[in-house]
Parts: C-alpha cells; structure tokens; sequence
C-alpha cells in the first residue's frame, strides 16, 4: 500500500495526489511481505515444538538434575536448600505459552495469508 510522505497517510493504488493534504510528488509504496516462506515455517514449527517439549518437561529435568536433593526442584548447597518450584512453574508456563503462540501464529499466517 502507498503512503503519503506528507502526511503518512495510507493511500489507495493509482492515486496520483494526496487527498488530506493534497501533496503531489514523494508518494511512497511500500511493499509488504504476507506470506511466510517454507523453511520459515519450519523453523518455526521446531522452535515450537521445542519450547512445548520442555514446558513440559522442565520439572523433570531440574529434578534430574539435582539428584542429591531429597525433593525434586529444591536446590541444596553447604549453605542451605532452596525450593525453586515457583520458579520451575513460571518457566513451564512460560514455554508452554510461548510454544503454542508460535505454532498456532505459524500456522495461521501460512494458511490465511497465502
């Protein structure tokens, strides 16, 4: 879509002049991208993926991690234990929203912007 370089307006194809501001010269066009190319989406789809993958399995993981801890997501040094459970959810979440908005966005700019 054109904009005017005046007053930034958007303009219609064709138009020669300006109509809010009837500038005549320094139309701009501006070409926008609306598909999503192939490998694009693909990446997308594993980062996605990926992200989900560990959303879900990050409790696990910290807990195999600590394998001297009694308790899963409680970190222990010489100075004292601490419970990163909090924590460990938020980052669960935090993937899980990640991943699901990237997979469905993904899929939603291929399928209507094609």
């Amino acid at each position: 879509m054109p904009y005017c370089s005046n007053c930034g307006k958007q303009l219609e194809d064709g138009w020669v002049n300006c109509p809010y501001c009837v500038q005549t010269e320094n139309i701009i066009p501006i070409q926008v991208v609306q598909h999503l190319p192939w490998y694009g989406a693909v990446f997308n789809y594993l980062i996605g993926t990926a992200s989900i993958l560990l959303g879900i399995f990050l409790q696990l993981l910290v807990a195999k991690a600590n394998y001297n801890s009694p308790f899963p997501n409680v970190l222990c040094t010489s100075e004292g234990c601490t419970d990163y459970t909090s924590v460990c959810i938020g980052f669960q979440i935090l993937f899980l929203v990640f991943g699901i908005y990237l997979i469905v966005g993904t899929a939603h700019k291929r399928r209507y912007l094609n």
